[in-house]
């Protein structure tokens, strides 16, 4: 075992000796030095003089720096002096009032059969002689003929129609007796080649039946020599008769009368003869006269062939819908078009006009003459002037709204060209309705109205603060009005209604506004609770209700009845209704003023319902106005206030922020 002091062979450690324990000794505090508190105060002064700097950019008004706002933030305008006009706007699309339109021409021809031709065989009636001639006539053959039909029935060419084979670019300016189109026309001038070919034939074919007529003409003339002699020589027989036979002596007679009537009926044929052939002769001169004058159609239409600007302008080329084509397309080389059909328009640019539309109820405010300015749609900085030169008497339909909408045509002319303007341009043309020259103007929507009764008025902003002015309006616009009285140049003038505003601010920041205001507009408009004090005394604390009940208890009924008011009705009904008053009566309109504490508001409505057809009924409290002038009278003395003094009326809307704005509405 190993001995119980000893561990792992090292000797343990010797005891130490035992220290006494230690006790605290009393010792003197050190000298306390007094602490600064100055930074204290300074933190104070700071903060106090950030809340009045907030407080005075919050409360006070900004300076009137180019018509800037107000802490509240309502937008200004100033008024100014410029040119004022008035205008209505119409729209539509430009057009060309002088113009060409080039179609393909019209071809003039042949029947479909063939040539007139001139024929040369010529005959006669007369009768010759025994002597060899014999009746019949001169015949010296047929000459003549032509080429077939020309089948002018598709301009003189076969298939659908002419082909193009060049044609002038779009948007060409051209002069006239520039060329425009050309058509293919190779086949055409090869079948006028046939035609003068024929006219040559006929006019030798002429000279020859001229020739015919007159070997005619000459036989004929011979034949009565002829009959003349033969009747002579039976006369000289005859006078051989007493030495004939008896025989031989009849014969000589019977000779002799066949002689005569042969001569005789010959000298007749004459006129009969001279008429046969006059008609032959015409009859081949019009057959000459066709051929010549379907060469000179032939001619013609090789002419056509290539059309030609008919006056100075723009060409503007038409479309076409090709087959298979899912829309209209430009007509260009190589097409096929029918006679008669459009392929072309020369426009005069100088003759451009907007064919635009107006609403009926605006059409009384147009008038040929007026002035205007006109602007293309696809050149946004190009503004032409015009003037109205037309206006339509009938209203026209306007596409998908023709159930309800009616507009007129008006035409405008523009007074200016310009290269660009084309036709078939949309655009539209501001018409000037009326022009005030030097007008004193204010934002139109600085101008406000509570009615088409009340005087309009402005609010306008002085050293004070906002003021309600009355104003004289005069000519206004989309963005002007013009004022004639009220205002002078530089007022600056609030273009919001400024109590909307509040009311705004009031509802989506929970600001609260105290009005001192006499305006009983305001106070009605903008506040809950009302402040009555006079002489620094609280007459009224209290809603806004409270107030109209407390000063004057009253309520206003306006009916508005289907008949005539009864006259009876009206002058009785004071005295069977205590506290009832008519205050106005018309022809279909009753207005009564109702004590509400001595009478009940369902009484006098039923009352009038029973007694006559009522077709509306207004109830109404009567206006602050009215509450206020009850007080300046003294009425409000009910618990023996001193009211002789107009009293401040303070108003609050609500609590959540407070800012305050004096002087006038706002």
């Amino acid at each position: 075992m190993k001995s119980p002091d000893m561990t792992s062979g090292i000797p343990a450690p010797a005891p130490r000796p035992e220290r006494e324990p230690l006790r605290p000794q009393p010792v003197a505090p050190p000298p306390v030095k007094p602490r600064r508190r100055w930074w204290i105060a300074v933190a104070v002064v700071a903060a106090a003089g950030a809340a009045a700097l907030y407080y005075f950019r919050a409360v006070q008004p900004q300076p009137a720096t180019g018509g800037g706002a107000t802490a509240l933030g309502v937008p200004t305008g100033t008024a100014v002096v410029t040119d004022l006009t008035r205008t209505v706007r119409l729209t539509g699309t430009t057009a060309a009032r002088n113009f060409a339109l080039i179609t393909t021409p019209q071809m003039r021809g042949g029947r479909g059969t063939s040539l007139g031709e001139v024929r040369t065989e010529v005959t006669t009636a007369a009768r010759m002689s025994g002597r060899g001639g014999g009746g019949g006539g001169v015949s010296v053959g047929r000459v003549g003929g032509g080429p077939g039909g020309m089948g002018m029935g598709r301009g003189g060419q076969e298939g659908p129609g002419l082909t193009i084979v060049s044609m002038v670019a779009p948007g060409t300016i051209v002069k006239p007796g520039d060329p425009l189109v050309s058509f293919d026309v190779e086949e055409m001038r090869t079948r006028l080649e046939d035609f003068r070919t024929t006219v040559r034939q006929n006019q030798a074919n002429m000279a020859t039946l001229e020739a015919s007529i007159e070997v005619a003409r000459r036989s004929h003339n011979q034949g009565i020599k002829d009959a003349r002699a033969d009747l002579d020589t039976a006369l000289l027989n005859v006078q051989t008769a007493p030495v004939r036979s008896a025989i031989d002596a009849e014969n000589f007679r019977l000779q002799a009368e066949e002689a005569e009537a042969t001569y005789q009926q010959v000298l007749k044929e004459v006129p009969l003869m001279e008429a046969s052939l006059k008609a032959q002769y015409r009859a081949q001169l019009l057959a000459l006269q066709e051929s010549m004058a379907e060469l000179k159609r032939m001619e013609a239409n090789v002419e056509k062939m290539t059309l030609r600007a008919p006056i100075e302008g723009l060409v503007v080329i038409q479309t076409i819908q090709r087959r298979g084509a899912a829309q209209a397309e430009q007509i260009k080389v190589g097409d096929q078009v029918g006679i008669g059909q459009p392929i072309m328009q020369i426009v005069d640019l100088s003759s451009m006009v907007l064919n635009a539309t107006v609403n009926q109820v605006d059409a009384q405010m147009i008038r040929v003459g007026q002035k205007a300015e006109v602007r293309i749609d696809a050149f946004p900085g190009l503004t032409l002037p015009a003037e109205v030169a037309a206006v339509g008497a009938i209203t026209r339909q306007s596409g998908f709204r023709t159930e309800y909408v009616k507009e007129i045509p008006v035409t405008l002319r523009l007074l200016k060209s310009d290269p660009r303007v084309i036709p078939d341009l949309s655009g539209s043309a501001d018409v000037v309705l009326e022009s005030v020259p030097k007008a004193l103007v204010v934002p139109r929507e600085a101008v406000f109205q509570d009615g088409a009764e009340q005087k309009p008025y402005v609010y306008v902003r002085g050293p004070d603060g906002w003021t309600v002015r009355e104003v004289e309006l005069g000519p206004r616009n989309f963005i002007w009005a013009s004022i004639r009285s009220g205002l002078q140049p530089g007022d600056v003038v609030a273009r919001q209604r400024i109590r909307a505003h509040l009311r705004e601010l009031n509802a989506s920041e929970g600001t609260t506004v105290f009005l001192t205001s006499h305006d009983a507009g305001d106070i009605e408009q903008l506040c809950r609770r009302v402040i009555v004090i006079t002489y620094g005394s609280v007459i009224f604390d209290d809603s806004m209700d409270a107030l109209k009940r407390r000063f004057i208890p009253t309520k206003v009924i306006e009916l508005k009845l289907e008949e005539p008011v009864d006259e009876a009705l009206a002058q009785t009904i004071g005295t069977e209704l205590p506290g009832v008053r008519v205050v106005h009566r018309e022809d279909y309109v009753l207005a009564l003023e109702v004590e509400t504490a001595r009478q009940s508001i369902e009484v006098v409505v039923g009352r009038i319902l029973a007694a006559c057809r009522v077709a509306d009924v207004t109830i109404s409290d009567p206006p602050l106005e009215e509450i206020i002038a009850a007080i300046y009278a003294g009425r409000g003395a009910a618990r023996g206030r001193d009211t002789r003094t107009a009293p401040a009326v303070t108003a609050e809307a609500s609590a959540s922020r407070t800012e305050k704005a004096d002087g006038g509405a706002p």
